[in-house]
C-alpha cells in the first residue's frame, strides 16, 4: 500500500500567519483606494493636468490589490510553488504603489500633484509600508527556514 506523505497543517507553516497579515494590508491599500476615489477622486474634472492618474489609477490599483491578496491567500493553500511569485508581485506592486504616492506629493507624476497629507494617504502609506515590511519578513523567514534545510547546510548545523 502506498501512503502519501503527511503535509504540514497551515497554521504549522511558519509564513502562513506572516503570508495572511500580508495579504490583509494589500487588501486593506485597495479598500482604501476605492474609498476615496468613491469619496473624491471620481469627481476630479477631466480637464485637471494628470487626472487619470487618479480617476482611472485609483480603480487599477484597487483591483490589483485585490487579484494581489488573493493569490497571497490561494498560493498558501493550492499552488506553493508559485507562492515566492506572489509575494515578489505584491512586494513589487506595493513598493511602486508607495513610490507614486510619495512622488505626487514632492512632485509630479504624469501631471498629477498634491499637496499635503490628507487622512486618507497617511491611511494608505500605512498600509503599504505594512505590506512591505510583512511581505519582505515572509521572503526572509522562507529563505532561511529553506537555506537551513538544505543538503548544503546540514553540515554546518551537525557538529561532526
Amino acid at each position: 500500500m502506498h501512503t502519501k506523505p503527511a503535509e504540514v497543517s497551515f497554521l504549522r507553516r511558519p509564513a502562513a500567519p506572516l503570508v495572511l497579515l500580508a495579504a490583509l494590508f494589500v487588501a486593506v491599500s485597495g479598500f482604501i483606494h476605492v474609498q476615496q476615489w468613491l469619496q473624491i477622486y471620481s469627481k476630479v474634472p477631466v480637464s485637471v493636468p494628470g487626472s487619470v492618474v487618479v480617476r482611472v489609477g485609483f480603480l487599477v490599483n484597487a483591483a490589483a490589490s485585490m487579484v494581489l491578496a488573493s493569490s497571497l491567500v490561494v498560493t498558501m493553500f493550492k499552488w506553493r510553488h508559485l507562492a515566492p511569485f506572489a509575494v515578489a508581485a505584491a512586494l513589487a506592486f506595493e513598493a511602486s504603489a508607495l513610490a507614486v504616492l510619495i512622488v505626487s506629493r514632492v512632485g509630479n507624476v504624469f501631471g498629477w500633484m498634491e499637496s499635503g497629507w490628507t487622512n486618507g494617504a497617511n491611511l494608505t502609506r500605512a498600509a503599504e509600508i505594512g505590506a512591505m515590511a510583512t511581505l519582505g519578513l515572509v521572503a526572509a523567514v522562507t529563505t532561511v527556514l529553506r537555506d537551513s534545510r538544505s543538503p548544503e547546510a546540514a553540515p554546518a548545523l551537525v557538529p561532526r
